[in-house]
This record gives structure tokens, C-alpha cells and sequence, in this order.
């Protein structure tokens, strides 16, 4: 069933894993994460025979469904299971009846794994998934369960951080959970054997995230002020952004 339980954790844990799982959501570091325990819950013995990845981006719709039901419908080599797993289908998004219509067949050895940007659940095909796995979201975080995750990882590493410092960590990070926890293993790292992290410790390590400093930019050239304007450009060349990147976000500016 679709669900926004966190099931993954708790099917490892009970050892009740589904055929099917379909991890979809805004958070790409999230849902990496529990893909990626979920992948090492299931690997099969003789895993170079029995394990195969795909992806929606290097094949076609018809290149796809073929080589996972050509997969998924061949016996497990000296080993009780099969595994596949899938990214970026678009299948769960733009629909595949074909799909849709193969999983009510799904054998009992093979379990598949898609990870999935988004679904629309009116497909027919994410009907026929809940009957037969899990649809499970991870999006990004709200404010109270971002600081409540970011408190947990600083205190798990013996640290400590006041809500000021907080407040300056994420505005320098934003919400993406993968950025943040980059950067709180750069605090941690840095901050050695002191406890506390202090806003001196995020304003020496932690970057500015690159849309901010276009803001910054982009402020500088309305206001023709062009000292402000080549220092915001020289900060992010040392953040090391691309210049395609700023022209992009530029573009979406004016």
C-alpha cells in the first residue's frame, strides 16, 4: 500500500519484505538511502546472477519492460530469490498498462525496486503496485523535522549546536538533506575534540548556497553597483559553480 510510513526499516526489521517497492519523492538523498538498504536487505547468493539494475534514462519504455519481465520471469541461479532494481522509469508518473497488467504475475522469487522523482496514483499501474508492494514517499523534510534530524546526527556525534547557529547553518545550507549532511560531517570534522559548533565554525566552513549568491548578484547589477556585483560573481567562482549554473539561474532572474 502506498503509505507515508517509513516502512523499509520496519519490513528489514520483521523480515516481511514485499515483491515490489516503489520509492518516489522530492528527496533524492532520502530515498538513496533507504533504496540502498533495501538493495543489501534483499541482494541474492550468486549475486552476479540473480541481481540486475536498470535505468529509465539509457533505455527506451519497450527496452526496459523487456529486460525487467525477461529478468524477473527467469528462475533464481542456486539461490531462493531475484532481484532487480529500477531508476527513473517514469512508468509510475506517465503510466505503462503493459507493466500494470505483467505485475499481477510478478513471481514469488523475484522482488523489484524502483525508485521513482514522482507518481501520479490515478495510474492504473500505481494501483496494481499497492496491491503488491509498497508505494513509499520521502520528500523533503519541514522545518521542525529537519532541525529534529540535524539535532540527532549533531548529538549522535557527541556535539552541540544553539538555535542561533542553526538558523545560520541552514540558511547557509538549505533544506536538501544531502548538502546538509555534507556539511555537518565538514563541522564535525573540523570542529575536533570541542563540543560545541559555533557560528564562527559554519561561517568558515559552510558555503553559501549558489541560488543565494545570485540574489546577491543579481541585486548588485539592478542597482548597478558594479564593486558588489563582480564580488558575488568572484564568490562563486571560488564555490567552485558553474558557469552554465549562475547563467541558468540569471536567466530565471529576468
Amino acid at each position: 500500500k502506498e503509505s507515508a510510513v517509513n516502512w523499509v526499516p520496519l519490513d528489514i526489521k520483521s523480515g516481511d519484505l514485499k515483491n515490489l517497492y516503489i520509492l518516489y519523492g522530492d528527496d533524492p538523498y532520502v530515498r538513496d538511502t533507504y533504496f540502498n538498504m533495501l538493495e543489501k536487505a534483499l541482494m541474492p547468493d550468486n549475486a552476479e546472477m540473480n541481481y540486475s539494475r536498470y535505468d529509465g534514462i539509457s533505455l527506451s519504455s519497450d527496452e526496459l519492460f523487456k529486460k525487467i519481465t525477461t529478468s524477473a520471469d527467469t528462475m533464481p541461479f542456486f539461490a531462493d530469490k531475484r532481484l532487480i532494481t529500477v531508476k527513473g522509469s517514469g512508468w509510475f508518473k506517465n503510466g505503462n498498462e503493459q507493466f500494470a497488467k505483467y505485475l499481477a504475475t510478478l513471481p514469488s522469487t523475484t522482488f523489484i525496486i524502483f525508485s521513482e522523482n514522482e507518481i501520479d496514483k490515478r495510474k492504473s499501474i500505481c494501483k496494481a503496485a499497492e496491491e503488491k508492494g509498497r508505494l513509499i514517499a520521502y520528500n523533503k523534510l519541514e522545518d521542525k523535522d529537519l532541525q529534529n534530524a540535524v539535532v540527532a546526527i549533531i548529538l549522535k556525534n557527541g556535539k552541540a549546536i544553539r538555535q542561533k547557529t542553526y538558523d545560520l547553518f541552514i540558511e547557509k545550507t538549505g533544506s536538501d538533506m544531502a548538502t546538509v549532511t555534507n556539511e555537518l560531517e565538514k563541522l564535525i570534522c573540523y570542529t575536533g575534540d570541542r563540543k560545541e559548533i559555533t557560528e564562527d565554525d559554519v561561517n568558515a566552513l559552510v558555503s553559501t548556497r549558489l541560488e543565494d549568491n545570485v540574489f546577491l548578484l543579481v541585486n548588485a547589477m539592478t542597482d548597478k553597483d558594479q564593486h558588489a556585483a563582480l564580488d558575488s560573481y568572484y564568490d562563486l567562482i571560488r564555490n567552485k559553480a558553474s558557469v552554465f549554473g549562475i547563467l541558468s539561474l540569471l536567466y530565471k532572474q529576468f
